[in-house]
């Protein structure tokens, strides 16, 4: 990372969550004070008058919950949030986006629409309150560039080749000129407040889209800005598919991208990168712009380590939940932990041969004060080069090979906890069905390898010059 082009950003943020401590205390102030006058408390509130209160106290709560991003926006760039990765339904974070844009959208009588979120939609790994937080700010961003009357709407396509979900929240609003693409796609530029060129709207793309960045970053994404004026703005990020591989991949791929020797070209700082549709039609005036991760980088740029955890004896779901927390609350941004089954993790930490060690041995020491009775145990760690196919495919392999060992365990009547499954899946019940479909596999393997036998023998006779 270009520590100089950084600068500038930290400097901002840690003077913006400064200025947030100062603020929270008098806004609470204010916000009692109006609620002590609604309830009656001064004196009798006629109708209008409560009306007005409560509009003002939503404005309370919506400028408490931008304090609160202020304090957080120095931990996100610092990479000191705490994470909880989990499996999570999309019916979750539709359930959460709607409570917590509700009011704000009311104001301009916003619809807020949804595509992709259904029940029973593929599940996805992600940390639920994070990526809440993100889809709010991008909603309330698109809100401040919506007129009245319009519709906003949150869309989740499936990418089953990738492993991904690509998300989008798109509006209909004034769109951002060329030029605040630029200032926007530039990770060196101090954050301010973006306007659109269209009507003079402001669309609150300075410290809101700071912030999403670094959201989106601890999904392993960039976020993508493709916009026009006066025809609105689409906001793009990933998150992965709740299985072994697409979580494997998408960590590999965002290690790799960003921090390997192997790095994929980057735009200069403040070019806007043209999209597909953009090189192939030029007479086009959306413009695109991608934010890509800005902070601190990992300790160990060009080596990470990869292992297993497992829980043994007897423990209730709850303890063993609360195992998981704790051992993801203990990772870095570049770090992960992924559960294979109720009892057992694959991890990969930001160490090299010489670190691993003292890395393990302090996050263990840290879950033992906190969870007592519980017996660790920490397999044999691999450290593997950064930049290489070699990590995600060493990733993906540690990944299924523990998922799938507990389910053929299951199936073929092994005595295991009834929980050992993945997470997010239905208990897989005893069934003779897999053993005769792999002995149907072996048998076609086995023909078709008689097969390819024999034609090598009869093209090796048939090179094999004529004896003279």
């Amino acid at each position: 990372m270009d520590e100089s082009g950084s600068a500038p950003v930290e400097l901002a943020v840690r003077l913006i969550s400064e200025t947030a401590h100062d603020l929270r205390s008098p806004l609470a102030s204010v916000a009692a004070t109006m609620e002590l006058i609604r309830d009656g408390q001064l004196g009798e509130v006629t109708s209008m008058q409560d009306d007005v209160l409560q509009a003002a106290l939503k404005q309370c709560d919506y400028l408490n919950a931008l304090v609160g991003e202020m304090l957080h926006a120095d931990g996100l760039l610092g990479g000191t949030t705490t994470l909880h990765r989990r499996v999570v339904r999309r019916s979750e974070i539709q359930n959460m986006v709607s409570d917590a844009t509700a009011a704000v959208l009311a104001t301009k009588r916003i619809e807020l629409l949804f595509d992709g979120l259904d029940a029973n939609e593929a599940p996805i790994y992600v940390d639920a309150t994070l990526l809440c937080r993100l889809l709010v700010n991008l909603v309330v961003n698109a809100e401040r560039a919506s007129s009245e009357d319009s519709t906003i709407l949150i869309k989740a396509h499936d990418d089953h080749e990738c492993g991904v979900v690509r998300w989008s929240v798109v509006d209909c609003g004034g769109g951002i000129s060329s030029e605040k693409m630029r200032e926007l796609a530039n990770p060196g530029a101090s954050p301010k407040r973006a306007k659109s060129d269209y009507g003079g709207r402001s669309t609150g793309t300075g410290l809101g889209l700071m912030i999403c960045r670094q959201l989106a970053t601890l999904h392993y994404s960039d976020l993508r800005i493709r916009s026009r004026v006066g025809s609105g703005t689409d906001v793009m990020f990933e998150t992965p598919l709740a299985h072994p591989t697409a979580v494997a991949t998408a960590f590999a791929r965002f290690r790799n991208q960003i921090f390997g020797p192997a790095m994929r070209p980057k735009p200069i700082a403040g070019d806007i990168v043209p999209s597909q549709s953009d090189r192939s039609a030029a007479a086009s005036s959306w413009k695109e712009a991608t934010l890509n991760f800005v902070g601190a980088g990992p300790r160990c740029g060009s080596r990470v380590a990869i292992g297993t955890t497992s829980i043994s004896g007897d423990h209730a779901a709850g303890a063993v939940d609360t195992f998981d927390r704790i051992l993801q609350s203990r990772l870095g941004r570049f770090e992960v932990s992924y559960r294979t089954t109720r009892r057992t993790w694959v991890w990969v930490l930001d160490a090299d041969h010489r670190t691993v060690a003292d890395r393990m041995r302090k996050i263990d020491v840290s879950l033992g004060k906190l969870l007592e009775n519980v017996e660790v145990t920490w397999g044999e760690p691999t450290v593997v080069p950064v930049g290489h196919r070699t990590l995600q495919s060493l990733l993906i392999d540690r990944m299924t090979t523990q998922a799938l060992s507990a389910a053929t365990s299951e199936i073929f009547g092994h005595a295991v906890d009834r929980d050992t499954v993945r997470p997010g899946t239905d208990p897989i019940a005893s069934s003779p069905v897999a053993a005769t479909r792999l002995d149907e596999e072996l048998r076609r393997l086995t023909v078709r390898m008689r097969h390819h036998s024999d034609r090598m023998k009869s093209q090796s006779a048939a090179l094999r010059p004529p004896r003279s």
